[in-house]
């Protein structure tokens, strides 16, 4: 089959890597309503932000083809001369293909529409209540993919590329999207009879192309089929950080014993303050992903399984040993993609209560020393990770790890 080249002229491309782009407009307005006296403000605000592409992007730019390719060489362990030495190694002929790594020629600046608005209302004297709405909408964020991948089907994986010389090319793409709501409600009461407290709920939801430009515990970051992204048969779907529930209180208390008594006793007894802070969210999605290349495309997207119903358990049948019902997975037909989406799994929730008991005496002048107990994790809940997420292996659906359990540390600072 013989394949047709084009110069970068006929494509509209010009000698640079990347094309420019050279909008850089980033307008914001906001405004704040105050009435009842002062007890209440209504705020709201837009923006747009521009966002700087990650190091990783940047290490990626000096790593483009032609000027920078892999390749390999293997030489047997066995031979006990060198077949090749330093001079000579870099033009010998390859083992396998050559792998390349380049990026999108249409760049784009990732930028962020935010808008807000909230009410701030002094229901008593030092505490307020707030409600408040933001939501955002990304574009051009940069994001990884796969070229040179065939279309699924039968025989040679190289021979059905559209560059058979190259192997899957990895790529930077400049077209990823993004979009978040979230309200919270929050009731904050300042410094007020020894004791200060701040408490939030905040209902969210976060829904992207892929979370991160590599790969995390969660996901790969690449697709499945590199031809369907924004599809929500494609990589549309939830975030990996996609918390829907999130509760935050905190809180400061000047126990009040001892106080005023002097001597000895208010020395070691009186002045000690407590501060605690909890932290509960729910858990977030990750993706069941393929092992094997079902599709014979060759290696590098993320094949998923054939998924055949809702894989997510009741809370009070999940088990370390059983996170997720395994059985709603199923290995596709061969020369397909699994119909299961990209993050379709939540994932453990996380919980937890940290204490400070502390105490601080004056040594003269401005010299202070302060005593602090710390406990983190005080409840010693298990939060736990992830389960394995490949289907097919024999830990799939299992959990064998966890967050820090509980941890105590003294501490004394001048």
């Amino acid at each position: 089959e013989e394949k047709e080249t084009a110069a970068i002229d006929d494509v509209g491309w010009d000698r640079g890597l990347l094309s420019p782009s050279e909008l850089r407009l980033a307008p914001r307005t906001g405004f704040a309503l105050s009435f009842d006296r002062d007890r209440a403000v209504v705020r709201g605000g837009y923006g747009i932000f521009l966002n700087q592409w990650a190091y990783s992007v940047q290490t990626a730019f000096a790593r483009n083809l032609p000027y920078f390719f892999t390749r390999q060489v293997d030489v047997p362990t066995t031979q006990r001369v060198p077949s090749f030495q330093t001079r000579n190694i870099l033009t010998a002929d390859p083992t396998g293909v050559v792998a390349a790594n380049i990026m999108d020629h249409a760049y784009a600046v990732e930028y962020t529409q935010t808008w807000s608005g909230g009410l701030q209302y002094e229901v008593l004297p030092s505490t307020m209540f707030e409600v408040s709405y933001m939501g955002s909408w990304t574009l051009g964020a940069d994001n990884a993919t796969i070229r040179n991948v065939p279309e699924p089907g039968p025989g040679s994986v190289q021979s059905r590329r559209e560059i058979p010389a190259l192997g899957p090319i990895r790529t930077i793409r400049f077209d990823g999207k993004s979009i978040y709501h979230g309200v919270t409600f929050k009731a904050e009461q300042r410094l007020h009879r020894n004791s200060t407290y701040s408490v939030s709920y905040t209902l969210s939801s976060s829904t992207d192309d892929a979370s991160s430009p590599g790969a995390t515990e969660a996901e790969a970051n690449v697709p499945q089929d590199v031809r369907n992204v924004f599809d929500e048969t494609g990589e549309w779907a939830a975030s990996s950080f996609d918390h829907r529930h999130l509760f935050v209180a905190s809180g400061s208390y000047q126990l009040p014993f001892f106080q005023g008594v002097g001597g000895l006793t208010e020395g070691v007894l009186g002045g000690w303050r407590v501060n605690a802070v909890f932290f509960a969210q729910s858990g977030s999605p990750f993706t069941v992903n393929l092992g094997v290349d079902q599709a014979n495309v060759g290696s590098g997207p993320a094949q998923r399984p054939d998924q055949l119903k809702d894989p997510n358990l009741p809370s009070d049948q999940r088990r370390p040993d059983r996170w997720f019902d395994t059985s709603a997975f199923a290995l596709p037909a061969p020369y397909t993609f699994g119909s299961a989406p990209r993050n379709s799994v939540i994932g453990p929730g996380y919980a937890n209560l940290d204490l400070v008991v502390a105490k601080t005496w004056s040594i003269g002048g401005t010299r202070q020393l302060e005593f602090r107990w710390e406990t983190f994790n005080l409840l010693n809940k298990v939060n736990f990770d992830l389960p394995s997420r490949i289907f097919g292996t024999a830990n799939f659906g299992r959990i064998f790890s966890a967050k820090s359990p509980r941890e105590v540390q003294l501490g004394m600072k001048l």
